[in-house]
């Protein structure tokens, strides 16, 4: 089965930026994340289209990607983070 191109546009967009923010802004580093700890919820293809329903996350996007499984992880080191 294949994934429609636009979605894994997104998958990779919003998969960077919170891998990103996690180093940069948060210190912390998920130390096992694999694709089985890698959600994607696509609320779009759930919700009713005669339904006007609440459109997941908060911001209006439709689709979320949820890491999970946050057993092992680190905090960096000052000298790490540079």
């Amino acid at each position: 089965e294949f994934v429609d191109l636009s979605l894994g546009q997104v998958v990779v967009s919003r998969g960077s930026d919170i891998y990103l923010q996690m180093l940069i802004q948060d210190n912390f580093m998920h130390a096992d994340l694999h694709p089985g700890n890698i959600l994607v919820q696509d609320k779009a293809a759930q919700l009713d289209p005669e339904e006007n329903g609440d459109r997941t996350p908060e911001d209006g996007r439709s689709t979320r990607v949820v890491l999970v499984d946050a057993g092992m992880v680190a905090k960096l080191l000052p000298s790490e983070q540079a």
